[in-house]
């Protein structure tokens, strides 16, 4: 073997390079021979030429929405299983509350129209759709809407004899009052609406007779009439037409006995021909036949078609409407609460039923519940809706009509 070529002949760096046709002599090499570390593992051509490979960075935004959406999957397999098996989760499709809720009617409600707040200087009295007045046992006693008969005695409240007015100091002139008693009283609200029914009337068919002849009435007064009608007409009389001292609707200031006067002429509102506009149009100004004949075995009255009684609006509309007397409305209102039914009235829809929370929606409206009296404090707190004109009567029984309207 010839080796004594030139070392920068590139023939030499050839593998497999045979000078002067000499087969090719392989030679074995010790580690240290080749310059390696004999503590490392010998380079083959396949671990040389991995480690040459370009090695491709990983892509971390694909590694982060993978695990997210890992994350977030496990998240929801966990709470359906979780729910699942928490019985106080399956809806109750009855209630508006879990099973087994021992919260109070208020609480509920504030979680209905006002949802929870973790701010601490929220103020939710503020947030609730309602505020709350309170009554007292005097409250029952007053109102258009108490009801007096020879059951339900009239307390002769101080704030309503304090709104007794005299009729001839605010007559408008489209009606007159009867020559023997010319110092008649009523309520000064009852009278307002008198003077605008009577207005009316009159621009819509020139009519101006009506006549107010007894309105109301002092205690000593009732019992002074009540003497007279006994000694002339007798006991089984004064049982039909007269009530007892009292016991009268006349000393509300509530009561008005009418009749027609055409220049002495006396005739009845249920009768004349002219006073038909009367009779169709007075429920819309508050007022209604107080004693028809077909309620006399619940009045306890004979008929008086002469006996209008000032209920208010929309109240006389929903009785001339129903067909009831004051005793039977008195009952039929107590069917409706705060927390449950309302009852409602509307021009365009009549009388239909509501809730507290449509009400709230609602952007117009009537809505009319009874809250009965707590007898045992003595005192009674009453839910009203925001936004709303409000109403309080007692019924002179046993607790109170809450009238609203927006």
């Amino acid at each position: 073997m010839n080796n004594n070529l030139d070392p920068r002949d590139p023939r030499r760096y050839r593998s497999n390079y045979a000078p002067y046709g000499e087969p090719e002599i392989k030679r074995t090499y010790t580690p240290e021979e080749a310059g390696h570390d004999k503590h490392r593992k010998p380079v083959t051509r396949a671990s040389y030429n991995a480690r040459r490979r370009k090695r491709k960075k990983p892509n971390v935004g694909v590694i982060v929405i993978i695990s997210l959406f890992v994350l977030v999957a496990a998240a929801c397999i966990w709470l359906l299983l979780s729910g699942n098996n928490n019985p106080e989760n399956i809806p109750d499709n009855d209630k508006h509350v879990p099973l087994g809720s021992e919260k109070t009617e208020d609480e509920l409600l504030e979680e209905i129209i006002c949802p929870d707040t973790d701010d601490p200087n929220d103020n939710k009295e503020e947030l609730l759709p309602y505020f709350t007045v309170t009554l007292t046992e005097d409250d029952i006693h007053m109102g258009d809407l108490i009801l007096v008969n020879s059951y339900h005695e009239y307390l002769f409240p101080e704030e309503m004899e304090k709104n007794i007015v005299k009729i001839s100091d605010h007559n408008n002139g489209y009606y007159g009052t009867s020559a023997y008693n010319t110092a008649v009283y009523l309520s000064g609200e009852a009278l307002n609406a008198f003077n605008k029914m009577t207005e009316d009337n009159f621009n819509d068919t020139g009519f101006k007779w009506l006549q107010v002849n007894s309105a109301y009435r002092s205690l000593e007064h009732q019992q002074q009439l009540y003497s007279d009608y006994l000694r002339d007409y007798g006991q089984d009389y004064v049982d039909k037409y007269v009530a007892t001292p009292g016991y009268s609707e006349h000393h509300t200031g509530l009561g008005i006995d009418l009749n027609v006067n055409r220049n002495g002429s006396i005739s009845y509102v249920e009768s004349d021909a002219e006073c038909g506009w009367f009779r169709e149009k007075c429920q819309e100004y508050g007022f209604v036949l107080r004693y028809p004949d077909d309620k006399i075995h619940i009045t306890g009255i004979d008929f008086e078609s002469w006996h209008y009684r000032y209920v208010g609006v929309p109240h006389a509309q929903i009785m001339e409407d129903l067909n009831l007397c004051l005793e039977e409305y008195v009952d039929y209102l107590k069917t409706y609460t705060f927390d449950g039914e309302c009852l409602s009235y509307s021009a365009e829809t009549g009388i239909y039923q509501t809730t507290a929370e449509e009400f709230y929606k609602a952007e117009s409206g009537i809505m009319i519940y009874y809250v009965p009296a707590d007898a045992e404090n003595g005192e009674t707190e009453v839910s009203i809706p925001k936004d709303c004109e409000y109403t309080v009567s007692g019924n002179n029984v046993d607790g109170y009509i809450i009238t609203c309207e927006k």
